[in-house]
């Protein structure tokens, strides 16, 4: 994804990247990197669908 004219250092298109440690966005003129907050998925989302049984000794 290219994020045209926010580079908050020199007003240059940055892209958004991902490596090995996670996401990244990198300015395409001047290299500036910036790390975006990941918001994680609703907790308990697949619970609903798992049936537990609980075993009582």
């Amino acid at each position: 994804m290219v994020l045209f004219k926010s580079c908050p250092r020199c007003s240059g298109d940055r892209t958004l990247e991902e490596d090995l440690y996670g996401y990244y966005i990198l300015c395409l003129a001047c290299g500036y990197v910036s790390y975006p907050t990941i918001q994680q998925e609703q907790e308990g989302l697949f619970d609903a669908d798992v049936d537990v049984k609980e075993k009582t000794a």
